[in-house]
């Protein structure tokens, strides 16, 4: 039998659902109104490929890979949503969106301006909290329509606008620095109302260069924190078993639990050199050149859709020729805010 991380990684890689196509709209290009204002009182990634997923190529399938991962990572006691309900309970994590319509039930020209906020402690989420836009990042202004309450921004497959937009994923939890994403061709769907309340999604893709260089790090941090407590001595399989048979590492009193064993099993491989020129070993850690290097991780996190033409620019293409970018959805739930 496949090990049970095996098996959930690939089952997490299957395609999306069909969809009917999106007629091509002419772009919004300007918003006219008052600004409403709101924060983020929770940030939501995917637990599977169908959530907080659309079509963003123009083949008819919907798209968020982000969600391969997660789930996997999830179903093996490895919890990213945990951390994430921590760090933005704990101020950490700060987002902020400001929407400028003539009504917040059915408007032309609407624009949706998202900033990163300044860390805080103890924000207020009550909606009549105060925040402050961090200044040393650049916000993103996005425009688009509302019909009947939802808010949609111009169609990510056929904009001639794209944007792209920064956001702050703590996959680690409170207390770590959470992982800056930069979202290409960004959408945003969501429901305003004049309570106060909004809730909606974050769509878009992820350069395949990002996934190399800030996500599979990332996934590296969250593996290395499960195998902790399973200590260091080379099994006559090739793995590592703890020193003490599973109890202790030698000390730190930490479990070496059946899943940890697993991970260790599968990722902890050695023989591959980190980009600081360091060697990986069967150690009971995991080095990000086992993590990259790995078969699970490169088929999971391999780019699966096309966001470039040849030339660089943006140009979604539906038969997926060559495929770059890793495609993204994120939910998010919020209340007003003022900053």
């Amino acid at each position: 039998m496949k090990p049970a991380l095996f098996a959930a990684m690939l089952g997490f890689a299957g395609c999306g659902t069909s969809m009917t196509d999106v007629p091509a709209e002419k772009d919004t290009t300007m918003a006219e109104g008052t600004d409403s204002q709101y924060v983020v009182t929770r940030l939501l990634v995917p637990a599977q490929r169908s959530d907080y997923a659309i079509d963003l190529n123009g083949d008819n399938r919907v798209d968020n890979a982000l969600g391969n991962i997660i789930g996997a990572l999830a179903s093996n006691g490895l919890m990213p949503q945990a951390g994430i309900d921590d760090s933005v309970a704990a101020g950490s994590v700060i987002l902020l969106f400001s929407v400028k319509a003539t009504s917040l039930t059915t408007a032309s020209n609407v624009g949706v301006t998202m900033y990163l906020g300044k860390s805080m402690k103890m924000p207020d989420f009550s909606g009549t909290g105060m925040f402050t836009k961090d200044d040393s990042q650049k916000p993103a202004d996005l425009f688009g329509k509302i019909a009947s309450g939802k808010l949609t921004t111009n169609n990510p497959v056929t904009t001639k606008t794209p944007v792209a937009v920064s956001i702050s994923l703590p996959l680690l939890g409170a207390g770590v620095d959470p992982l800056v994403l930069v979202v290409n061709g960004a959408h945003i769907s969501m429901n305003v109302t004049k309570e106060g309340l909004m809730n909606g999604q974050l769509h878009g893709s992820i350069k395949n260069a990002d996934i190399q260089e800030k996500i599979i790090p990332s996934v590296a941090s969250l593996l290395s924190k499960q195998v902790e407590g399973c200590g260091g001595m080379a099994g006559a399989d090739g793995g590592v078993k703890p020193a003490d048979g599973g109890a202790a590492d030698g000390g730190a009193g930490k479990m070496c639990t059946s899943t940890a064993m697993q991970v260790l099993q599968i990722f902890d491989t050695g023989g591959c050199a980190n980009k600081d020129g360091s060697m990986a070993k069967i150690d009971g850690k995991i080095d990000v050149c086992e993590v990259a290097t790995n078969s699970i991780i490169t088929n999971v996190l391999a780019p699966d859709i096309q966001v470039y033409a040849a030339d660089g620019s943006y140009k979604p293409a539906k038969d997926n020729a060559k495929k770059d970018s890793l495609s993204l959805g994120l939910g998010f739930e919020g209340k007003t805010g003022k900053y």
